[in-house]
């Protein structure tokens, strides 16, 4: 008893997925001495095999990226919670000591590195939507040269605390 599937080309020139049983007639020497066979087409219950396995391949690839992608976010909104953390803390234990335009420049910082984490908040909220598709797509014209200097307008304050020097080349005028 031989049951295996096969790709078959019909007479409209059409590929079919069969499976094919075939069992051997012996004579009483136990030579073959003919087969008989049935054949079932199983064509669209193989084409839904196939597409459950490419859609459980990309819902893996899926599931790796957003894994990757909440890492990343993540170590991102870490750095500006332990500024704002360092911040606040100094200037709770140590405020009676602190002169004026220090407290004024801690609370600057502190406002900009939360606006920044609220910004990747943010992003990661557009992102959420856009992968559970809940966002519209509303093309716009974006001045490069304007988002690649407020990004790095918000980013200096991390590359600043770690020793990194950003720059910025952004020719003015254009756009995407």
């Amino acid at each position: 008893l031989v049951c295996k599937l096969e790709k078959i080309k019909h007479s409209n020139g059409e590929y079919r997925y069969v499976t094919a049983t075939k069992v051997p007639f012996k004579n009483e020497k136990g030579e073959i001495t003919g087969i008989a066979g049935i054949s079932r087409d199983v064509t669209e219950m193989y084409l839904a095999e196939e597409k459950v396995k490419r859609y459980a391949d990309e819902l893996d690839l899926l599931n790796k990226t957003k894994d990757k992608f909440f890492s990343i976010i993540a170590h991102d909104l870490k750095n500006p919670f332990n500024a704002i953390t360092g911040f606040s803390n100094y200037l709770l234990t140590d405020f009676q000591e602190i002169e004026e335009s220090e407290k004024l420049e801690i609370i600057e910082r502190i406002h900009k590195v939360s606006q920044f984490a609220y910004n990747l908040l943010e992003n990661l909220l557009i992102w959420s939507k856009s992968q559970t598709g809940r966002i519209d797509f509303r093309p716009q014209k974006a001045d490069l040269s304007e988002i690649i200097n407020k990004n790095v307008s918000e980013l200096q304050l991390l590359a600043d605390k770690k020793s990194i020097t950003l720059k910025a080349e952004a020719a003015e005028g254009i756009f995407a």
